[in-house]
């Protein structure tokens, strides 16, 4: 940079450089301009790594803030269904006994009934339909088992092991899932096959 300046100087002060002043100084600015263009390269690749780990922590943000909605999201819901059911219960007593109660009472809370089923759809919950079907310990909680005339049957699987299959015959509380996960497990009782 010294040059430069030093051949400005002579430039100002009316005298010609030579062609090897000339050179030198065209040298230093294209040493000058590679240092600059090198620097700003690296600028640019920090920008853009930092860039990439800002949307990186911003999308893993996200998704654990989602994970904690869906957390509490279920955790609110189980609490919710455990009323729903009882209300429900009530309303299939009410149904049974439905002359003995106000007309617009009872059509109140019918109201009442299809609005909770209305939200929960809206929030995904779908009621499991678990008699007759097999037991899955993830999806249902038994409360006793029922004894068998064919005690002792056994069925082969499909992995030719001989296995007892135990069958859902009734259904003492619902099951509900949200999203494919099991929010709340229908208590049941089962049956050896």
């Amino acid at each position: 940079m010294n040059d430069v300046n030093n051949t400005n100087n002579t430039l100002v002060n009316g005298v010609l450089p030579s062609d090897s002043d000339l050179e030198k100084v065209l040298e230093v600015l294209k040493a000058d301009l590679e240092k600059v263009k090198n620097e700003s390269q690296s600028y640019l690749d920090g920008w853009r790594r930092s860039k990439a780990d800002y949307q990186n922590l911003k999308k893993a943000t996200d998704q654990e803030r989602e994970a904690y909605i869906e957390t509490a999201k279920m955790f609110l819901l189980s609490d919710f269904l455990e009323v729903y059911d009882n209300f429900c219960m009530a309303c299939k007593l009410l149904e049974s006994n439905n002359k003995s109660i106000d007309k617009a009472l009872y059509d109140g809370i019918i109201q009442v009934s299809k609005q909770f089923e209305n939200l929960l759809k809206k929030w995904e919950v779908v009621r499991m339909d678990s008699v007759n079907s097999v037991f899955n310990p993830e999806m249902h909680e038994a409360i006793s088992e029922e004894q068998n005339s064919l005690e002792g049957t056994i069925t082969v699987d499909n992995n030719t092991e001989n296995k007892i299959k135990q069958i859902v015959v009734k259904e003492l509380s619902v099951g509900y899932t949200c999203k494919g996960k099991v929010i709340k497990p229908a208590k049941v009782i089962i049956k050896n096959v």
